[in-house]
């Protein structure tokens, strides 16, 4: 089965879900190498003859190495949200979080690099068991390690950044659509994470200066044993939505995709 994302986009998953399983990918794919070469390591063979044995051990350590980084790339892959299935709000959060494109072609290179490990350790396999040389079975196996710290290797850099888009997933706000909601907008440092903080349980960052709320913070209260989502977002400058920045934008998809009541926070001490 190839490695593909919906297109159609038709289906919706609640950002708690997509986040919660995801697996993190590793800092760098060195330490992946170093795991499976250690446990590879541990392998003892069996069989009633030396070849035997040398073929079972050799064949075994092939096997751990594979099945451990495939179930790695794979779950890397697989956990990691798919952007066209996420909420529209977190559809367009994610373009500007992150380079979309590059997140999709790098999780599409890491899955097709576990089917191409998979392949080579078939070969490399089969070439062990039809193979009567002890000295040429060890050589495949060491052969197929080096094949696989190069495969490593080319996805190292797309492992690095999976990682770190996956890390810009996970502070992402929780909110949820379909409850009544309360959106705080306005300039910035006019008190906006101020009333948050008044209404909510939420802790936000308050300073005396502009842009201290870069990101959507969500807080809730309870009104006639209603829950009320109460979203707090980064301060607009007037100016042409062409011209505002990446937190501005953030607060522009929060009004443009939540339903509920605007609040709108004014300082009329400025001029």
């Amino acid at each position: 089965m190839d490695f593909i994302y919906d297109s159609q986009g038709s289906s919706s998953v609640e950002i708690e879900k997509a986040i919660s399983r995801i697996y993190l990918a590793p800092a760098s794919v060195d330490a992946l190498f170093e795991i499976v070469v250690n446990r590879s390591k541990r392998v003892e063979g069996k069989g009633k003859y030396l070849i035997d044995r040398v073929k079972n051990r050799e064949i075994k350590r092939i096997e751990v190495a594979e099945k451990y980084v495939v179930k790695t790339f794979r779950k890397i892959a697989f956990s990691s949200p798919f952007i066209n299935k996420l909420h529209p709000f977190y559809r367009e959060l994610a373009s500007i979080i992150i380079d979309s494109d590059d997140y999709r072609k790098c999780l599409a290179f890491i899955y097709k690099s576990s089917k191409l490990i998979e392949k080579i350790a078939r070969e490399h396999i089969r070439e062990i068991k039809r193979s009567q040389s002890i000295k040429d079975i060890v050589k495949l196996r060491k052969a197929f390690f080096g094949r696989l710290k190069s495969i490593l290797e080319e996805t190292d850099e797309c492992i690095v950044r999976i990682r770190k888009y996956q890390l810009e997933f996970l502070k992402l706000p929780s909110i949820n659509p379909q409850l009544n909601s309360v959106i705080i907008a306005g300039a910035p440092n006019v008190g906006k994470s101020s009333i948050l903080k008044r209404l909510t349980s939420a802790k936000p960052e308050i300073k005396p200066y502009p842009f201290t709320t870069k990101e959507i913070i969500v807080g809730h209260m309870k009104l006639n044993d209603k829950i009320i989502q109460v979203i707090d977002t980064p301060g607009l400058l007037d100016r042409p939505l062409e011209e505002k920045n990446e937190i501005e934008q953030k607060a522009i998809l929060a009004l443009k995709h939540f339903r509920g009541l605007l609040l709108y926070v004014f300082d009329p001490t400025e001029s």
